[in-house]
């Protein structure tokens, strides 16, 4: 099952970029076409704006990557606390014999907190990437 899935995403993955590969030798001509037309016709505020989106583009990628890093360990710190509920699920009797569910809850709880301070520098990165993709916008129709 894992490596059909795998096989599928690689697949795909090519797919998309016989998509997209088109757009590897048209759109800085493209680019050169719309910045020659916006000096044409608002001066030197068009290339400006261009500019500003060039500028700030690279910044939200490295939000992305930043972005994408958490979401996995997010997906880690999920992971390790559901398989330490299964582990304290299919083990209920004896934690109940002997009287641990406060060290339990415990684990639980910490791993939870590990997990949701993950979640939190996730949607900070989040939030920066939405900020600035507003900003951006603004600043390119200035």
């Amino acid at each position: 099952g894992k490596v059909v899935n795998l096989m599928s995403n690689d697949v795909n993955r090519f797919d998309i970029l016989s998509y997209l590969l088109c757009y590897m030798w048209s759109a800085p001509i493209v680019t050169i076409i719309v910045l020659v037309l916006l000096w044409h016709e608002i001066g030197s505020a068009g290339p400006i704006g261009m500019g500003v989106i060039f500028v700030v583009t690279p910044i939200q990628s490295v939000f992305g990557k930043l972005t994408s890093r958490y979401r996995l360990e997010t997906a880690l710190c999920t992971d390790k606390r559901i398989r330490s509920m299964d582990e304290i699920i299919s083990g209920i009797y004896v934690i109940k014999l002997y009287a641990w569910e406060k060290p339990f809850a415990q684990l639980i709880s910490l791993a939870r907190k590990l997990e949701l301070k993950t979640v939190l520098k996730s949607n900070v990165i989040r939030g920066l990437y939405m900020t600035f993709q507003l900003f951006t916008t603004r600043a390119a129709l200035l």
